[in-house]
């Protein structure tokens, strides 16, 4: 399938026919949707779901791509919509208490995105970025301990992303732990260095010297 072998423009052509010979082909929308999508063709992209939504209003996974699609443009109210749709049809999909936690996270609703990432971990304790995402929204809700214990969890699932040992080093900082902060700073520098992040390099470099003063 061309989509699968990332010549999505040339699969939206044929979607395209293949919509102009059968307009009521809905798994061509479907498809031409994540296509475009993938392609950051948001608004397009939804637009197609839309209509495989008018066909199949109990579809989970199209509430799904099209609230994610709605989050990348910042439309969140209208995402978490989405999301909850898809829950009502999928309650058990991990996937879809992840995307509206990071929506309601993105919008201030902390505690929630606390209570989602709760749910996303419950039956997959191994999926690393939640903890990570659990571990921001705690932090930002004050409750540094716990966000600490996230981060080390999602640290140890994922031990070569420079953001967990920063976010950590931010949580220290709050509980005036200046030197583990230092530590978790230099461990998310030696990761950055690696990973050729070069803002983020520069940033934690900044951070460390304002520790130093």
């Amino acid at each position: 399938m061309k989509v699968a072998q990332g010549e999505r423009a040339a699969a939206i052509a044929d979607f395209d026919e293949a919509i102009q010979r059968n307009p009521d082909l809905i798994e061509a929308y479907y498809n031409r949707g994540f296509a475009k999508g993938s392609l950051y063709q948001y608004a397009e992209a939804i637009q197609d779901f839309d209509i495989v939504i008018q066909h199949k209003p109990d579809d989970a996974q199209t509430y799904l791509m099209r609230g994610g699609l709605k989050s990348a443009l910042g439309q969140y109210a209208e995402a978490i919509r989405d999301f909850d749709l898809a829950l009502q049809y999928n309650p058990d999909d991990a996937k879809v208490y992840v995307a509206r936690g990071t929506a309601r996270a993105a919008i201030g609703q902390y505690t929630e995105a606390v209570e989602d990432f709760d749910l996303a971990v419950h039956d997959n304790p191994e999926i690393d970025f939640v903890y990570f995402y659990r571990g921001h929204a705690k932090a930002k809700l004050g409750q540094y301990p716990d966000a600490i214990q996230d981060f080390d969890i999602a640290a140890r699932l994922n031990p070569n992303d420079p953001q967990i040992p920063l976010l950590k080093a931010g949580a220290k900082l709050e509980l005036d732990k200046a030197q583990e902060a230092k530590q978790d700073l230099r461990t998310a520098l030696r990761l950055a260095k690696k990973k050729g992040g070069s803002d983020l390099v520069t940033h934690i470099e900044k951070t460390l010297c304002n520790l130093k003063q």
